[in-house]
C-alpha cells in the first residue's frame, strides 16, 4: 500500500512510501526524514524551522506522523455495460420518426 505524508508548517515536505502496513509505514516515514528537523535522533537543519523549536520525543513524534498520514487508495473501476434493450427487439421501440 502506497501511504503519503506532509510535515506541518513551516515546512510543508511531502513524503510517500510503499509499506506492508500501517506501522510499516510510520518507520518509514520517520526514516525518510519526516519531521526531521524536531526528531531527536536526526535533526537536520530545515531552512523553513524555526531555530527554537525543540526536539519531540520519539514516541510522539511517531503519534504526531500515525495520525497525519494517509493511506492512498487506488480504486480499481469496472466498466459495466447495461443493455437497455434486449437484443433483436430494437424495432419495437422504434418510434416514427426514427424509422
Amino acid at each position: 500500500m502506497n501511504y503519503s505524508f506532509a510535515c506541518p508548517a513551516p515546512c510543508n515536505r511531502e513524503i510517500k512510501v510503499n509499506a506492508n502496513d500501517h506501522f510499516d509505514a510510520v518507520e518509514k516515514i520517520i526514516m525518510t526524514g519526516a519531521m526531521s528537523c524536531r526528531n531527536i535522533h536526526n535533526q537536520c537543519s530545515c531552512k523553513h524551522a524555526r531555530l527554537d523549536m525543540p526536539p519531540i520525543p520519539e514516541a510522539k513524534l511517531r503519534h504526531i506522523v500515525s495520525l497525519c498520514m494517509r493511506e492512498e487508495l487506488r480504486h480499481l473501476y469496472q466498466e459495466i455495460v447495461i443493455n437497455a434493450r434486449p437484443k433483436g427487439e430494437d424495432e419495437r421501440y422504434a418510434t416514427p420518426h426514427s424509422a
